[in-house]
């Protein structure tokens, strides 16, 4: 058994001012010094690349976000690592989109954290994953257990997965702050060997510790050394 357990944040809005994220670079510290007391090594900055409601947030423009909170935890003496990233909103026009501005990827890597909030499943949303495919990325779908509403979503979540989708769950579905019914799917994707990544998705300090309380709840269900494969070994091998 894993005695001191280490962690990659895979799904975070740690970069500060730029969406619904943290407010500002005292926030960002704060939450990054909660973290490196759970054992997070660092975080992968998945801000929304959503270009209806966060027009500014392109890739540029987050590498240069990158960049400054780089520098103030370094002026902050803390021994943590950031990697850039993005939370791909799905869109009808999302393809010519990311033509024109770029596919955002975490770490550099050819894996895309997606989302997108529907009543009913899009055919788009799944023509646009397959067009990922074909350009040679690795769309993983970021909390699917927040999506149970929609009609038949156990089919449509089976071929998403025939069609190589990977699913990233989020630790506060454990809690039962996401309601009963993501809670029952979020175990259910997790004792089913479903989920390839688990993420805090982070957002503000005031929300971390009940995120983090999921961790505690996936080790009941699984065990430390599973637990460490979704939140350490997993994200080091597919993405770093």
């Amino acid at each position: 058994m894993t005695q001191n357990p280490k962690y990659i944040d895979v799904h975070s809005h740690l970069l500060p001012g730029i969406d619904d994220g943290c407010f500002d670079l005292e926030e960002s510290l704060d939450c990054i010094k909660r973290l490196i007391h759970f054992g997070y090594l660092g975080t992968i900055c998945t801000p929304h690349f959503w270009h209806a409601k966060y027009p500014a947030n392109t890739l540029a423009q987050i590498q240069g976000h990158l960049i400054q909170l780089q520098t103030q935890i370094k002026q902050a003496n803390l021994n943590y690592q950031i990697w850039p990233g993005g939370e791909l909103r799905l869109a009808p026009d999302t393809i010519p989109w990311l033509q024109k501005h770029g596919i955002p990827t975490l770490a550099q890597s050819q894996i895309v954290l997606f989302d997108l909030w529907v009543d009913k499943w899009p055919k788009w949303a799944t023509k646009i994953i397959q067009w990922l495919f074909d350009q040679g990325y690795q769309p993983v779908m970021a909390h699917p257990e927040r999506h149970t509403h929609i009609k038949k979503y156990d089919k449509i979540i089976n071929t998403l997965t025939q069609m190589g989708v990977l699913f990233q769950g989020n630790l506060q579905a454990f809690t039962g702050e996401l309601g009963y019914n993501a809670d029952i799917f979020a175990r259910e994707m997790l004792t089913q060997n479903k989920y390839i990544l688990l993420g805090l998705d982070m957002h503000q300090f005031q929300t971390l510790d009940n995120r983090l309380d999921g961790i505690a709840q996936v080790q009941q269900l699984i065990g430390q050394e599973k637990t460490q494969d979704l939140l350490y070994h997993n994200i080091k091998q597919l993405i770093l």
